[in-house]
């Protein structure tokens, strides 16, 4: 095929333009000439008038052509391929960056997808590596995120010191012979003592004390209006609550919890029961309190912290059929777990534990007509174990009460020490031995004994005290069994059974 000039092609195109506008490519609008020089190669002088000449130079011009149209078919084929393939790599270089950033976008977002969120802290905590923290306590992130004190140190207030392990000798805490009365006690995690109680010298005080490994150290006081209970307990970073009765007036009490946050202690309101001095304390897994107590209208309730100044209340039982007995634990799956004294069918213990439509119950102890100054613990497996008196004054005893199968919260094993009489104060403190057995702490007469079960029961200590006290028990993991008292003639009484 023979293929024209360049210059006949704008010729041409010239035409077409000039044939869509109703004009011809005639001699009229063709150019004048006199000789053939005058005009293109691909024309010739007719008439005085170049015109488009098909064969210039005669068909032979046409087969020297026809190896060009070839070799420009040849060379036209192999650039179309190439255009293809270029085409095709330059859109497979310009999408796979596409597709590995889409791939990343995609990793991304399945990553982030994966990312906890931001805990919920309460608010004495920190966020450090996305996880709560308690600056002023928390030895892996002692007073910033980046400071984590050694093996031998603590975190005490924001600051590393030396860890102090002495244990204090038994005897009177201090000269304060006014001391003594409404003790609690418990241990850290290096079985050092921190004890609550209320003085009544000149002014009715609440005072924390603890051994620092070295000393007994004050660190808070709190003045009250009377005499009432007080309970403490600690949390994974000996972090201190404390819970306290306040009779503020002779209609309704004050039921008052206290800790420090941010190195101030602050005290709350909790409840305004009628008498603050049926109530128990325990810490959730994330170091949250919750009390029980029994509110006015002698209905049992647990009482849950929500954040400062906030408690919600939640009924246990029902007016006029609770007891004047609580106590608290929480497990480690932060389930509640509460025993109760209940007047009905002619006096028994209730054990109830939370579930997610209210309240599971067990009665026990219904032959000794329920159970009063209760106490209670949970075992390695979450089991509990009570102490209580037996509410059968001619029978006078501490049972025992303890949950045998880890399955079933109503199977119980309920035992029996006998008392030689009755006492003037009921009140009970249990805590487990080496992880496993139970003691259990009780006044009786001018004594604060303290007996074992291991099969049996055993007594271990009588020691001289008030008759008007309370005995809070503990055993740490120095094998240690320690307790504090009132002493006979008044003030705070620290004993250890070496």
């Amino acid at each position: 095929m023979l293929l024209p000039s360049p210059l006949h092609a704008l010729r041409l195109s010239l035409c077409l333009a000039m044939a869509l506008s109703a004009t011809a490519c005639s001699p009229e609008h063709s150019r004048a000439c006199e000789v053939d020089a005058n005009c293109f190669v691909d024309e010739q002088c007719i008439a005085g008038f170049c015109q488009f000449d098909p064969t210039p130079e005669g068909d032979t011009n046409a087969d020297a052509e026809a190896p060009d149209a070839e070799e420009d078919t040849d060379a036209r084929e192999p650039d179309a391929e190439d255009d293809a393939n270029t085409d095709a790599e330059e859109d497979t270089d310009v999408e796979a960056p596409d597709t590995e950033e889409d791939t990343d976008v995609e990793a991304s977002d399945a990553e982030d997808a994966t990312i906890d969120p931001s805990p919920i802290c309460l608010d004495h905590q920190s966020i450090c590596d996305n996880r709560c923290v308690d600056l002023h306590y928390d030895s892996s992130a002692c007073g910033n995120c980046a400071i984590t004190c050694n093996s031998d140190q603590e975190c005490i207030e924001g600051s590393c010191a030396q860890r102090l392990d002495t244990a204090p000798q038994t005897g009177t805490i201090g000269t304060d012979t006014s001391g003594g009365f409404g003790i609690d006690m418990t241990l850290d995690d290096a079985s050092r003592p921190h004890i609550t109680h209320i003085s009544n010298a000149t002014d009715t005080t609440l005072h924390y004390l603890r051994w620092d490994g070295q000393q007994w150290r004050g660190e808070f006081s709190h003045p009250v209006e009377g005499l009432r209970p007080t309970r403490i307990a600690l949390d994974v970073n000996n972090r201190p609550h404390i819970l306290f009765g306040d009779p503020t007036s002779t209609t309704s009490e004050t039921l008052r919890y206290a800790a420090p946050s941010d190195g101030v202690w602050h005290v709350e309101t909790v409840a305004t029961p009628r008498f603050a001095r049926d109530f128990d304390l325990a810490l959730a897994p994330d170091g949250s309190p919750r009390v029980v107590f029994v509110n006015a209208n002698d209905e049992v309730t647990l009482a849950t912290r929500t954040s400062p100044d906030l408690w919600e209340h939640t009924l246990v039982d029902h007016q006029n059929t609770a007891g004047s007995s609580v106590a608290i634990a929480v497990d480690q799956q932060g389930l509640t777990h509460i025993a109760y004294q209940r007047f009905t069918n002619g006096g028994e213990l209730i054990y109830a534990t939370s579930t997610s439509t209210g309240w599971d119950k067990t009665s026990l102890a219904s032959t000794h007509n329920g159970g009063l100054g209760i106490s209670m613990t949970l075992d390695p497996q979450d089991r509990a174990r009570i102490a209580a008196r037996a509410n059968t004054p001619a029978n006078p005893a501490i049972l025992y009460l303890h949950n045998t199968s880890e399955a079933d919260p109503r199977v119980w094993s309920e035992l029996v020490f006998p008392l030689e009489s009755n006492a003037t104060t009921a009140s009970t403190s249990i805590a487990l031995f080496l992880g496993t057995l139970p003691l259990i702490g009780f006044q009786q007469d001018t004594s604060a004994r303290i007996i074992l079960y291991d099969g049996s029961f055993s007594a271990l200590d009588a020691i001289d005290a008030s008759n008007t006290g309370r005995t809070a028990l503990s055993a740490g993991a120095n094998q240690l069994i320690q307790a504090a008292l009132q002493a006979p003639g008044g003030g705070l009484y620290y004993f250890i059974n070496r």
